[in-house]
């Protein structure tokens, strides 16, 4: 055992319980066991009791839940449902809206397609949210303001209703994100969300007149 497998403490890194590889905690969900041994995410790493730590990747938690990894690092029968990789993906998805409602609340968002507009002629967005069913039309004009760094700072994978829900805003369809360090904790959050699901549509973005490639999100 070394110091990556010890008690868990406040430590950045972990090692992954299914490929063993060491990763910064932005990288790895936190999983817990409840009493009858099943597994829970634990996206928010705050649940008390040992957790166990596996890459923010679909294929290696499908591959963990099919080896039960989870057991060998609880030392303890433990029961990984075939619906966890779904599961993990929804905790994931429900955490960064809850995090948007309260980037909403610091004044750290420009909603609406008029204001996002007048925001990006002078500023820069951290990330442009745009709802993966609003107009193809509302959605062109803000991607274009965007340049060559579209890909890396798209996010599409909310639906209008989960945002206006979350942000307390009618059809909120078109949501701009400052720079700072909130924009810098929510990069690692939407990157682990990644690895589940797709952040947005690429064909949203072919036609547009730039060279950005879509794999490019971690270079912000």
């Amino acid at each position: 055992m070394d110091k990556h497998e010890r008690g868990e403490g406040h430590r950045q890194e972990r090692r992954c319980a299914q490929t063993y590889e060491i990763k910064s905690n932005d990288e790895l969900i936190r999983f817990v066991a409840d009493d009858v041994g099943e597994i829970f995410p634990d996206v928010a790493a705050r649940a008390p009791g040992r957790g166990v730590w596996i890459s923010a990747d679909a294929e290696i938690l499908a591959k963990a839940v099919s080896g039960n990894a989870f057991a060998k690092s609880l030392k303890r029968k433990v029961l990984p449902n075939a619906d966890l990789v779904a599961r993990t993906r929804i905790a994931l998805s429900n955490h960064c809206l809850d995090l948007l409602g309260f980037a909403k609340r610091s004044n750290q968002l420009i909603i609406g397609a008029d204001k996002a507009l007048d925001f990006l002629k002078d500023n820069d967005a951290a990330f442009l949210i745009e709802a993966s069913d609003s107009s193809n039309d509302g959605r062109f004009k803000l991607l274009s303001r965007l340049g060559d760094k579209v890909a890396q700072k798209l996010i599409g994978c909310f639906t209008m209703d989960q945002l206006s829900s979350k942000l307390g805003v009618a059809n909120c369809a078109h949501v701009v994100m400052r720079h700072g360090t909130f924009a810098k904790n929510y990069k690692a959050q939407i990157l682990r969300l990644k690895g589940f699901m797709p952040l947005y549509d690429e064909n949203w973005i072919r036609g547009l007149n730039h060279d950005t490639n879509p794999l490019e999100m971690r270079e912000i």
